[in-house]
Protein backbone atom coordinates (compact mmCIF):
# COMPACT_ATOMS: atom_id res chain seq x y z
CA UNK A 1 0.00 0.00 0.00
CA UNK A 2 2.91 2.32 0.50
CA UNK A 3 4.30 2.06 -3.17
CA UNK A 4 0.87 2.99 -4.31
CA UNK A 5 0.70 5.74 -1.93
CA UNK A 6 4.10 7.49 -3.38
CA UNK A 7 2.98 6.70 -6.37
CA UNK A 8 -0.70 8.75 -6.69
CA UNK A 9 1.27 11.43 -4.42
CA UNK A 10 3.93 12.19 -7.31
CA UNK A 11 1.06 11.74 -10.24
CA UNK A 12 -0.55 14.07 -8.28
CA UNK A 13 2.57 16.60 -7.49
CA UNK A 14 3.20 15.87 -11.97
CA UNK A 15 -0.27 17.37 -12.57
CA UNK A 16 -0.42 20.06 -10.06
CA UNK A 17 2.90 20.93 -11.49
CA UNK A 18 2.30 20.94 -15.53
CA UNK A 19 -0.99 22.39 -14.68
CA UNK A 20 0.86 25.31 -13.01
CA UNK A 21 2.76 25.49 -15.83
CA UNK A 22 0.37 25.92 -18.04
CA UNK A 23 1.93 28.66 -20.45
CA UNK A 24 5.31 26.58 -20.64
CA UNK A 25 3.90 23.64 -21.80
CA UNK A 26 0.87 24.52 -23.49
CA UNK A 27 1.17 24.47 -26.74
CA UNK A 28 -1.09 27.07 -27.82
CA UNK A 29 -3.12 29.62 -26.16
CA UNK A 30 -6.37 27.75 -24.57
CA UNK A 31 -8.75 29.54 -26.72
CA UNK A 32 -6.56 29.71 -29.94
CA UNK A 33 -8.47 28.09 -32.82
CA UNK A 34 -7.26 26.53 -35.43
CA UNK A 35 -9.62 26.82 -38.21
CA UNK A 36 -7.63 24.66 -40.49
CA UNK A 37 -7.98 21.60 -37.76
CA UNK A 38 -11.28 21.51 -36.12
CA UNK A 39 -12.25 17.88 -34.35
CA UNK A 40 -8.16 16.99 -35.33
CA UNK A 41 -7.84 13.20 -33.94
CA UNK A 42 -5.19 12.99 -31.72
CA UNK A 43 -1.75 12.86 -34.08
CA UNK A 44 1.80 15.07 -33.00
CA UNK A 45 0.77 18.65 -33.80
CA UNK A 46 -2.41 18.13 -31.32
CA UNK A 47 -1.51 15.55 -28.78
CA UNK A 48 -5.36 15.12 -27.61
CA UNK A 49 -6.52 16.07 -30.64
CA UNK A 50 -8.95 19.32 -31.09
CA UNK A 51 -12.68 20.22 -30.13
CA UNK A 52 -15.09 21.13 -33.15
CA UNK A 53 -14.08 24.62 -32.88
CA UNK A 54 -10.38 23.46 -33.86
CA UNK A 55 -8.85 24.49 -30.09
CA UNK A 56 -5.87 22.32 -28.82
CA UNK A 57 -7.86 19.96 -25.77
CA UNK A 58 -4.14 19.58 -24.23
CA UNK A 59 -3.78 23.33 -23.62
CA UNK A 60 -7.37 23.52 -22.76
CA UNK A 61 -6.73 20.61 -20.15
CA UNK A 62 -3.79 22.51 -18.73
CA UNK A 63 -5.60 25.62 -18.17
CA UNK A 64 -8.99 24.76 -17.11
CA UNK A 65 -6.78 22.14 -14.23
CA UNK A 66 -5.39 25.35 -13.38
CA UNK A 67 -8.35 26.68 -11.85
CA UNK A 68 -9.84 23.33 -10.55
CA UNK A 69 -6.72 22.10 -8.61
CA UNK A 70 -6.50 25.66 -7.36
CA UNK A 71 -9.83 26.21 -5.80
CA UNK A 72 -11.31 23.23 -5.07
CA UNK A 73 -8.45 22.92 -2.10
CA UNK A 74 -9.71 26.46 -1.19
CA UNK A 75 -13.58 25.62 -1.21
CA UNK A 76 -12.48 22.61 1.38
CA UNK A 77 -10.85 25.53 3.76
CA UNK A 78 -13.30 27.63 3.09
CA UNK A 79 -16.07 25.28 3.86
CA UNK A 80 -14.35 23.78 7.34
CA UNK A 81 -13.58 27.13 8.22
CA UNK A 82 -17.21 27.69 8.33
CA UNK A 83 -18.02 24.64 9.46
CA UNK A 84 -16.09 24.90 12.91
CA UNK A 85 -17.87 28.50 13.66
CA UNK A 86 -21.16 27.27 13.09
CA UNK A 87 -20.47 23.85 14.75
CA UNK A 88 -18.63 25.68 17.34
CA UNK A 89 -21.78 28.22 17.90
CA UNK A 90 -24.03 25.99 17.58
CA UNK A 91 -22.98 23.77 20.54
CA UNK A 92 -22.08 27.25 22.65
CA UNK A 93 -25.32 28.51 22.17
CA UNK A 94 -27.07 24.91 22.94
CA UNK A 95 -30.82 24.47 23.10
CA UNK A 96 -33.24 25.78 20.27
CA UNK A 97 -30.27 27.07 18.96
CA UNK A 98 -28.56 23.87 18.54
CA UNK A 99 -31.43 21.67 17.44
CA UNK A 100 -31.95 23.98 15.21
CA UNK A 101 -28.47 24.24 13.28
CA UNK A 102 -28.38 20.55 13.65
CA UNK A 103 -31.85 20.46 11.68
CA UNK A 104 -30.47 22.72 9.07
CA UNK A 105 -27.53 20.39 9.00
CA UNK A 106 -29.41 17.76 8.57
CA UNK A 107 -31.17 18.85 5.88
CA UNK A 108 -28.29 19.89 3.82
CA UNK A 109 -26.84 16.47 4.09
CA UNK A 110 -29.64 15.04 2.52
CA UNK A 111 -30.14 16.96 -0.73
CA UNK A 112 -28.66 15.71 -3.56
CA UNK A 113 -25.82 18.50 -3.69
CA UNK A 114 -24.34 17.37 -7.20
CA UNK A 115 -27.56 18.10 -9.11
CA UNK A 116 -28.14 21.56 -7.11
CA UNK A 117 -24.67 22.52 -7.86
CA UNK A 118 -25.04 21.39 -11.51
CA UNK A 119 -28.07 22.84 -12.00
CA UNK A 120 -27.61 26.54 -10.52
CA UNK A 121 -24.19 26.73 -12.73
CA UNK A 122 -26.92 25.76 -16.18
CA UNK A 123 -29.05 28.38 -14.55
CA UNK A 124 -26.11 31.13 -14.89
CA UNK A 125 -26.00 33.01 -18.57
CA UNK A 126 -23.54 31.93 -20.87
CA UNK A 127 -22.54 35.56 -21.44
CA UNK A 128 -21.49 35.52 -17.51
CA UNK A 129 -17.59 36.58 -16.92
CA UNK A 130 -15.75 33.97 -16.53
CA UNK A 131 -14.89 35.04 -13.23
CA UNK A 132 -18.11 35.42 -11.95
CA UNK A 133 -18.49 31.51 -13.06
CA UNK A 134 -16.06 30.34 -11.08
CA UNK A 135 -16.89 32.46 -8.27
CA UNK A 136 -20.59 31.01 -8.08
CA UNK A 137 -18.78 27.56 -8.14
CA UNK A 138 -16.41 27.88 -5.55
CA UNK A 139 -19.44 29.23 -3.15
CA UNK A 140 -21.48 26.68 -3.85
CA UNK A 141 -18.75 24.37 -2.90
CA UNK A 142 -17.82 25.69 0.08
CA UNK A 143 -22.28 25.83 1.22
CA UNK A 144 -22.55 22.35 0.52
CA UNK A 145 -19.32 20.69 1.72
CA UNK A 146 -19.87 22.08 5.46
CA UNK A 147 -22.73 20.39 6.33
CA UNK A 148 -21.12 17.02 7.27
CA UNK A 149 -18.08 19.11 9.07
CA UNK A 150 -20.44 20.72 10.67
CA UNK A 151 -22.21 17.90 12.01
CA UNK A 152 -18.96 16.17 13.38
CA UNK A 153 -17.70 19.64 14.94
Amino acid sequence: MRRAHLIAVVLLVLIFSATLAAQLLAPANYATQFRDAPNAQPAARFLLGTDELGRDRLSRLLYGGRVSLLLAPAAALLATALAACIGTLAGYLGGFWEKSTMAAVDMFLSFPWLFLLITVRALLPLNVAPAVSVLVTFALLALLGLAASARVV
